[in-house]
């Protein structure tokens, strides 16, 4: 089996308000290998664009609670410096909406 160019390990993303604290993803965890493409689905405020602005590390880091997001095996997108990831983003990671 290959190894997988892209492995989210349980991610929990909330949002604040003032009042309330919103689990907007819980313990999400998903696997891709090279060559695969992954569509993502789901009614109005499910998370998508949440999970996908945390691979491209565009959330606020206060609202990742936990998780990790290994790209290319040793890479976890969430704890490399913002020109790093900038680099990734520019050449290899995009998102169309």
């Amino acid at each position: 089996m290959m190894e997988p160019i892209l492995k989210i390990n349980n991610l929990y993303v909330n949002y604040h308000s003032y009042w309330y604290i919103y689990k907007v993803l819980d313990n999400v965890s998903i696997q891709l290998t090279k060559g695969e493409k992954i569509g993502v689905i789901g009614e109005s405020g499910a998370g998508k664009t949440t999970l996908l602005k945390s691979i491209l590390k565009n959330t606020p880091q206060d609202r990742i609670i936990n998780g990790s997001i290994i790209y290319k095996g040793s890479i976890d997108l969430l704890k490399i410096s913002e020109t790093e990831i900038n680099k990734i983003r520019r050449s290899e990671i995009g998102m169309i909406f």
